[in-house]
């Protein structure tokens, strides 16, 4: 995946949005109207000391004045949400990468039923604007730890949209009440399914719709369960470069190479996002993402350099 291009971006406001989140508006310096994207898509901000973080998009994909992300601050994160928290303010200029999806929204669908945990309600929450916007039919499922919690819990059930909309706290409804079961099998025929949550959720999600026509089912991750890989004890060789890259143990490839100089694109560091997606030249990965497909990762193909590691003693990619 080729590195995409960055523009310069202030910060225009910053809201309090809900316990532990604020709403994010980004705008251009100039005025300039800015990359257009698609519902689900996300950007990358780059923040201090070379930090990257993907944050999904939640304004209405027919807004081009504007980027509005919503970031909730994780106590046991990596730094990027705190620093966001803590340092980011109004007028700052931060570098932002041109809008990328990995959560594609299909607009043809007769029905589209939309499962959001937590803060996973943001691209969840843009895409309830564009399919309101091509009048198509869909329902949300959100739910929170408490109400305070909710981020865009007015915009998402106020007026008209509240007949689409079912709620669910944790500290009012018991997780019984909470059936994913139930809310996959009452869907019409040819629903396509989205969820965007915790990683509970998800893998319930997954369990649920095992057996079932997995194109219709569509989800991103914002917590890993597993680790990266960091056995090491092998050689990542970057042909383009022309470079032998030993990985030590306890180290990734992103790791590795980055401390050989290179500069290869990346932002999550844990395998949901796609930005370090590297083409596989010779050599069986070691995958440790949640991004590729079971059909991408048994391709051995692409790798995602920031968490996965390799099988053979040397593994060349495209670099």
């Amino acid at each position: 995946m080729m590195s995409r291009n960055k523009q310069d971006l202030y910060v225009h406001s910053i809201t309090y949005e809900a316990e532990e989140i604020f709403r994010i508006e980004l705008r251009s310096p100039v005025g300039d109207s800015l990359a257009e994207f698609t519902a689900g898509a996300h950007i990358n901000l780059h923040l201090a000391d070379r930090l990257v973080r993907s944050y999904s998009l939640v304004n209405n994909p027919s807004e081009r004045h504007h980027y509005i992300i919503a970031v909730q601050k994780e106590k046991d994160g990596r730094g990027g949400s705190k620093w966001v928290h803590e340092t980011l303010r109004v007028g700052q200029r931060v570098e932002v990468s041109a809008p990328g999806n990995a959560f594609p929204l299909n607009e043809g669908a007769e029905h589209t039923v939309l499962v959001a945990g937590g803060i996973g309600i943001t691209p969840i929450w843009c895409m309830i604007q564009r399919l309101e916007a091509l009048g198509k039919s869909w329902e949300l499922h959100y739910r929170t730890r408490s109400r305070q919690r909710a981020a865009f819990l007015e915009e998402v059930s106020s007026g008209q949209r509240s007949g689409h909309v079912h709620l669910s706290f944790s500290n009012e409804t018991p997780r019984a009440g909470y059936d994913l079961q139930r809310i996959i099998a009452d869907a019409p025929e040819k629903t396509e399914f989205y969820c965007c949550g915790p990683a509970e959720m998800i893998a319930r999600f997954d369990e649920v719709a095992a057996g079932m026509d997995a194109t219709r089912f569509h989800r991103e991750r914002f917590q890993t369960e597993g680790e990266a890989s960091g056995e090491g004890g092998f050689v990542v060789r970057a042909v383009k470069s022309n470079l032998d890259i030993p990985v030590r143990e306890g180290q990734t490839i992103l790791q590795a190479l980055r401390e050989a100089g290179l500069d290869p694109p990346y932002s999550c560091e844990s395998g949901l996002c796609g930005e370090c997606e590297t083409r596989v030249i010779a050599g069986e990965p070691d995958h440790r993402d949640y991004f590729l497909t079971e059909a991408e990762k048994n391709s051995g193909e692409v790798i995602m350099i920031c968490c996965s590691g390799s099988c053979s003693p040397v593994l060349e990619i495209d670099l």
